[in-house]
């Protein structure tokens, strides 16, 4: 007997349509992102004429409320159950996409903005006070609109702008470093430079001695070259030029005389 009575409740509850698991269907992503994102709306023919509804929107009608204020944001071409629809994707309309049976297929491509668009709700509407139930189907993604975390930048993007900033920063880092090493290199090679000093006597004074013309010793004072050997030259150095440029012109006294 009881096996009788499950058998009847299948064979009844198979002899409806599938059509008849919803009236009308909204189906939104988990996480919108900035810029096109695609809403279906299913609408079911057979539930909507069997809701004897009081009156009908013209068109299939995408309302988008936030912070309790409702406004339309897309209106559909005349509604017609028995219209051919035809694929088209127009950034921001929406139409008719696919009839299959007594199934309709609405799509939104609704432009989205995360500044000023989260946390709104979307409804597809189209019957007008059903005297009869009517399902209704949302699903959450078009509840409560969320973007997610890389929506402002696709991933592919962000992996891009990585590459270009590690390879901008190991440029910088190789230009540093060849640049220390010419410092270095140049500094290196200041210091190995020869200095060209006096020569120094018995006697440690930088004079070298030679005899001039009438015989007598002479002495010639060795030339600094240029301002990088007088950077060179130490104070007692300088001392030393001095003593000897005092016994020059004592020398040159005694022979006048």
């Amino acid at each position: 007997m009881s096996v009788l009575l499950v058998l009847s409740i299948v064979i009844f509850i198979s002899c409806f349509p599938a059509a008849d698991a919803f009236g009308v269907e909204l189906e939104c992503p988990d996480f919108f992102r900035n810029g096109e994102n695609t809403v279906t709306c299913r609408i079911n023919k057979t539930a909507i004429r069997e809701a004897h509804c009081f009156s009908m929107y013209k068109s299939v009608t995408f309302d988008w409320t936030l912070n309790d204020r409702t406004t339309v944001a897309c209106l559909s071409p005349d509604y017609d159950p028995d219209a051919q629809c035809t694929t088209q994707n127009d950034p921001g309309s929406c139409r008719c996409q696919e009839s299959n049976g007594e199934i309709l297929t609405y799509k939104f491509f609704f432009l989205a903005n995360r500044t000023l668009d989260e946390g709104g709700q979307l409804e597809c509407k189209l019957c007008i006070l059903p005297e009869n139930p009517l399902p209704i189907n949302i699903s959450r993604g078009c509840r409560n609109i969320s973007f997610a975390d890389d929506s402002d930048t696709p991933r592919g993007d962000q992996s891009n702008i990585a590459a270009v900033i590690a390879a901008v920063v190991s440029v910088a880092i190789i230009v540093l470093v060849i640049v220390i090493i010419f410092v270095i290199t140049r500094k290196k090679h200041h210091c190995q430079l020869p200095c060209r000093k006096k020569g120094k006597d018995n006697k440690g004074h930088g004079d070298i001695s030679h005899k001039g013309e009438n015989g007598f010793t002479g002495q010639q004072t060795g030339l600094l070259d240029t301002t990088e050997n007088i950077q060179m030259t130490t104070n007692e150095d300088l001392h030393a030029n001095k003593q000897h440029e005092k016994c020059l012109n004592g020398n040159a006294k005694n022979i006048d005389h």
